[in-house]
């Protein structure tokens, strides 16, 4: 039975990446195989909640092929695309419309279980 987040399946993953390193292009191209993109319908919710709600798993480095401006303008109407910080990102800043999309690396990297009351994430479920 799902939980309280609805999904919806995005197509963020055909997303172009012609320009990222010989090595990140091919991991993008393993991930295409295995991941799907998801954004949540509600606010606040994790990557974790989403992915589960489709009886899939989160994948955290589906997360990082997702945090660009062009994989999250397939899945959100953006008013315009921003650099942040913060690892309930990539996502849609609810109120704003802005694309967010962490910059950030450690404890700021995008992860699964991240959640924050005025995003809608953008997640790489498998």
């Amino acid at each position: 039975m799902p939980s309280s987040a609805s999904v919806i399946e995005t197509s963020a993953f055909r997303a172009d990446i012609s320009s990222r390193a010989a090595a990140k292009k091919a991991n993008a191209m393993r991930l295409q195989t295995n991941i799907k993109g998801f954004v949540g319908t509600s606010s606040g919710t994790s990557c974790d909640e989403i992915c589960q709600d489709v009886g899939l798993k989160c994948n955290v480095g589906g997360l990082s092929m997702l945090n660009t401006c062009d994989a999250l303008r397939e899945s959100f109407s953006c008013t315009e695309c921003e650099d942040n910080m913060g690892p309930d990102q990539p996502a849609l800043e609810v109120g704003t419309g802005k694309c967010l999309m962490t910059v950030g690396s450690g404890e700021m990297a995008p992860a699964c279980e991240a959640k924050h009351p005025n995003t809608k994430r953008l997640c790489s479920c498998e």
